[in-house]
């Protein structure tokens, strides 16, 4: 049974993503400006004969989505009886099949690209000037649609935007998704890698966290950045569970000469014992991995969410807060000397109201209408509240 959805799961992302390809509509939502073939990708001739209405296409969007977390929810239960080598040529290729679409459910992938064309071609800062005070004959800014919006994103991501540049809009976009894929690869191998570290199924884990319709539909299909801020966290989270893995391997070790001075001192800051036992893993990978966690925070700010569960949890807190605050002022102090004082756009955005984001959906099941204050304000609550029982526990 895990064979027959994995095998479903390819075959519809192939139907839908060549669906999408194959002419502009509400699929693929920058096509209302332009549907260019280097948009559309290879895969809509496969499905040029089918030609639904805006209706049709809604209905199948949602027939899509319902499929694939039938058939993820099939895989999760049975995938222990899946041959490895199968499952992950299957996350692969689907992978694959939504780096090769148009861009899905989302608008942002061009907005990533005309704010780093403002700064760079223009001089207008993208924390300080909406687009639409900007060119408007730069190729970018009709695909995009946050023309009176001040950037939102972080500024690690932003200054790497700025090097898409000079490839041109066309070029950009395939760079982007194709960065976008080996982020989303390189954190299912994280996964993977993390879930051993622990003890625990690496199989069920990647499918857990691959196959999700979320993360293939919204995610790699919409183009969207949160793979690079999940890399860093997963790759800070595989540094501490290597140190702390090492830490056990190596066990005590009495026989260590007592440390005296500055040894002693680093200790007491760290929690761990000096000289450092045989094995005993020095502070490097927890250091890393708060450095990690603030260019996280660099890509997209809501990464900071993590770092008081983070804190709470490591093994020697210190280490990792002393990598955060390492963090904090080198890729600070790159974000005032590119930016200068200006931040990213989060007030604004956070007013933003998304049609199928899980806030509004519960405001249109509760009789509201969709989203409220009275909503957000609540929701928030829970967040916190969510972040300080993980922290607690």
């Amino acid at each position: 049974m895990a064979s027959v959805a994995l095998g479903l799961m390819v075959l519809i992302s192939l139907a839908y993503v060549s669906v999408a390809a194959s002419r502009d509509s509400i699929l693929s939502p920058p096509s209302h400006a332009a549907f260019p073939d280097w948009m559309a990708g290879p895969l809509g001739p496969l499905a040029s004969w089918f030609k639904p209405s805006d209706e049709g296409r809604r209905i199948l969007l949602t027939a899509v989505v319902v499929g694939m977390y039938l058939c993820y929810l099939a895989v999760i239960g049975c995938g222990s009886r899946l041959r490895p080598g199968v499952a992950i040529a299957a996350i692969v290729a689907i992978d694959v099949i939504f780096f090769l679409s148009p861009p899905l459910s989302l608008t942002d992938v061009f907005n990533y690209i005309n704010y780093g064309r403002m700064e760079v071609l223009h001089g207008l800062n993208p924390y300080a000037t909406i687009p639409a005070l900007g060119p408007h004959s730069d190729p970018s800014f009709p695909l995009s649609n946050w023309h009176a919006l001040l950037s939102p994103y972080g500024p690690l991501f932003t200054l790497y935007t700025f090097a898409l540049v000079p490839l041109g809009v066309a070029a950009s976009f395939w760079v982007l998704k194709g960065s976008l894929l080996l982020a989303s690869l390189a954190c299912l191998w994280l996964v993977w890698r993390c879930a051993e570290l622990l003890g625990r199924d690496p199989l069920r884990a990647t499918l857990f966290v691959g196959l999700n319709p979320l993360v293939l539909v919204w995610g790699l299909g919409g183009d969207h950045n949160d793979f690079f801020t999940m890399l860093f966290v997963l790759l800070a989270a595989y540094l501490l569970l290597e140190a702390r893995a090492r830490a056990t391997a190596a066990g005590p070790d009495p026989g260590a000469p007592p440390a005296w001075g500055w040894g002693r001192l680093v200790g007491a800051l760290d929690g761990a014992r000096r000289p450092l036992g045989p094995g005993e893993p020095g502070p490097g990978r927890e250091v890393g991995a708060g450095f990690l966690l603030m260019a996280a925070v660099a890509v997209k700010a809501s990464a900071g969410l993590l770092l008081p569960v983070v804190l709470c949890g490591a093994r020697r807190r210190l280490r990792v807060l002393g990598g955060m605050v390492v963090g904090l002022v080198v890729l600070g102090g790159a974000s005032v000397y590119a930016f200068g004082a200006h931040l990213p756009n989060l007030a604004q955005q956070s007013t933003l109201v998304t049609l199928v984001g899980l806030p509004n959906v519960i405001g249109y099941l509760l009789g509201y209408g969709g989203e409220t204050d009275t909503m957000k304000l609540v929701l928030a609550g829970i967040l916190l509240a969510a972040v300080a029982g993980v922290s607690i526990w």
